[in-house]
């Protein structure tokens, strides 16, 4: 929704996820939100969980937890969010360098994945609150 205000957002997901079920269920939204104005991008390197934001270049967000609902009220997580500047910069050239070496996603190459990949991809996403 933010995106739709004008807010320009880019999500960085592993290239390579540790869990194939869960990278194939999120890969069955990217259209979604690629088509509500987000930008997403696969990083290469090595597999990394920890979930980073900035807001304004004042404002950031370090933490374990996932943006959902489960990893929200249920696990066992923990996240910090800091309002300074400082802090927010050097968390912002963190994902700077991080997108530097990421791979974009876009509709063209989703569309180009076979059926039956992007029909049993809707289908794992059908299961994602179980994932």
């Amino acid at each position: 929704t933010a995106s739709l205000r004008g807010v320009e957002v880019d999500i960085v997901v592993p290239a390579v996820n540790n869990l194939v079920l869960v990278d194939r269920a999120m890969t069955a939204q990217f259209d979604q939100t690629l088509k509500g104005g987000c930008r997403i991008w696969r990083a290469t390197g090595a597999f990394n969980h920890s979930k980073l934001m900035t807001v304004d270049d004042r404002w950031a967000y370090v933490g374990s937890s996932n943006l959902d609902p489960r990893s929200l009220r249920l696990n066992f997580e923990i996240d910090l969010e800091v309002l300074d500047a400082g802090f927010a910069s050097t968390v912002g050239n963190k994902l700077q360098s991080v997108l530097s070496s990421a791979e974009p996603v876009t509709l063209a190459d989703l569309r180009a994945k076979p059926f039956t990949t992007r029909l049993l991809n809707k289908i794992f996403w059908l299961g994602s609150p179980y994932l």
